[in-house]
């Protein structure tokens, strides 16, 4: 009965959580199974919200300033909402689509990719930074840039609050890969 009690408030403490931040370290894990991954439909664009939690508007904007990113710096920018990873921790399941959707270019040297995920119900985000981008966006760099952002996500306002931190991270690209959005 004890054990049962304990279990029921870790249960209740972690439903009254803020929105919990998770972001790749520079060491890499093992890839994910693609068994242990549910499978998403290839994103068709830069935003692909398969929870449906980002406003049209927002969503219209994002698409502009990533495709931009892209043409103007070879930093491919996806994200991607999704309802819940199913029990998969969020590394592992971001992870997988990074790789199996080949965000970035080929050659490392010709810019970067990033992956944002943000998993709705299981209140997770995680941010995807491939190697050629890591010293440009270290993880505390990163973690005080989403910090803004994460109001946004508590009170629901997605879309905002993937904008903050998309605009966030490219003004930090801007100044240390030397390239402007302009």
């Amino acid at each position: 009965m004890h054990r049962l009690t304990i279990l029921i408030a870790i249960a209740l403490l972690a439903s009254c959580t803020p929105f919990n931040s998770n972001r790749q370290t520079t060491t890499v894990p093992a890839s994910p199974s693609p068994q242990s991954v549910e499978r998403l439909p290839k994103g068709t664009s830069f935003v692909s919200d398969y929870a449906n939690v980002i406003d049209d508007a927002s969503q219209a904007r994002l698409e502009s300033l990533l495709t931009k990113l892209k043409a103007k710096s070879n930093i491919e920018f996806v994200v991607v909402t999704v309802e819940t990873t199913k029990a998969e921790p969020i590394a592992d399941y971001s992870l997988a689509v990074a790789r199996e959707w080949g965000i970035g270019p080929k050659n490392p040297n010709e810019g970067g990719g990033l992956l944002l995920m943000l998993a709705i119900k299981d209140r997770q985000w995680r941010l995807q930074v491939s190697r050629s981008l890591e010293k440009d966006l270290p993880n505390d760099v990163a973690q005080k840039l989403a910090e803004p952002s994460l109001e946004f996500y508590k009170t629901g306002n997605y879309g905002a609050g993937v904008e903050n931190f998309a605009t966030g991270l490219i003004d930090r690209l801007q100044k240390v890969r030397n390239f402007s959005m302009d």
